[in-house]
């Protein structure tokens, strides 16, 4: 790995800067656990005087009050730290903003929202097109070499599409997240042209409206509509299936 493009340690800081509200969390979290670790997790003296300098107990009368502030402190502390691991791994941003913009060269069209992008480094990146879902190509089995898995109606027309666009070419790659299969998602741009953007509006993929935040969400969606009205690629099709409901019945990976 020659780029800070493939650095681990560099996209966990450019995702912690695009998500303030998780590291607010965090933060939170942190701060709790400072706050009250001299008052609750020194060694205890039942015989010194009170922990309050206006309380008449002693430190030993007033023992069963400190351990309930400790049980409530250690709950609230848990709790918090429930909702910022909840909300870093599990909770998507409200909106999107870009990671991080490189520039490199289509080496590889797997489907038609999955392509492989190699930077002047030769570092590889895997890469699911933000924002779109194209009909799932069928899957071949490693061990066999056979189909394991059927592909969807006008699967191979988009994969297709989408390699006569970008094939061998140079594009910019905007990243905006990293999915659970650790590919970038993100937006291709070859020259002033919004390549997701087309794969929808020209019927080759649907607007992914689960994963769609603004800015996006609305021309992503104009342009499904678009696409729709004019009853291109998928949008003939008379009995069209989501490729997202096609996964879940067959039980195809690495679609999302």
């Amino acid at each position: 790995m020659k780029s800070g493009v493939s650095n681990g340690s560099a996209f966990l800081i450019h995702i912690s800067s695009c998500c303030n509200l998780r590291c607010d969390l965090i933060a939170l979290v942190v701060e709790c656990q400072v706050q009250h670790t001299p008052s609750l997790f020194f060694p205890f003296d039942i015989h010194r005087t009170s922990l309050y300098p206006h309380c008449t107990k002693t430190a030993k009368e007033e023992l069963p009050e400190v351990m309930n502030l400790k049980t409530l402190y250690f709950n609230t502390f848990i709790s918090l730290l429930f909702i910022a691991s909840w909300t870093i791994f599990i909770h998507p941003p409200v909106s999107h903003a870009a990671i991080r913009t490189v520039t490199g060269t289509v080496t590889k069209v797997t489907d038609g929202d999955s392509i492989q992008v190699t930077t002047a480094e030769q570092t590889k990146l895997k890469v699911r097109l933000y924002g779109i879902d194209a009909p799932e190509t069928p899957k071949i089995s490693h061990r066999t070499g056979q189909v394991s898995k059927p592909g969807q109606p006008h699967g191979e027309e988009s994969w297709k599409a989408l390699e006569n666009k970008i094939m061998g070419k140079q594009v910019r790659l905007e990243i905006l997240d990293i999915d659970k299969y650790r590919r970038m998602v993100g937006m291709i741009w070859l020259g002033d042209r919004n390549i997701n953007l087309e794969m929808v509006r020209e019927g080759y993929a649907e607007a992914f409206i689960e994963y769609l935040k603004p800015p996006y969400r609305t021309p992503f969606l104009e342009a499904e509509r678009e696409a729709k009205s004019a009853r291109r690629g998928i949008w003939s099709l008379p009995d069209y299936e989501r490729p997202r409901a096609f996964r879940k019945r067959l039980k195809v990976s690495g679609g999302e």
